[in-house]
């Protein structure tokens, strides 16, 4: 995993980030649990494409 993606998993990890989770969702946070999952799709996959409003 490059170091971009595993730096935002350490982010996501963060004590910061569940405090400012708990601030914006007005929340407590310390009870529950967290899962963080990615995945990785081959070039040119197209499940995801972008949504495109006309």
């Amino acid at each position: 995993m490059s170091d971009i993606w595993q730096a935002l998993i350490k982010d996501l990890w963060s004590y910061d980030y569940r405090e400012i989770m708990e601030e914006l969702l007005k929340l407590q946070l310390k009870n529950h649990g967290m899962i963080i999952a990615f995945r990785s799709y081959p070039s040119g996959h197209t499940q995801f494409a972008p949504h495109k409003d006309s």
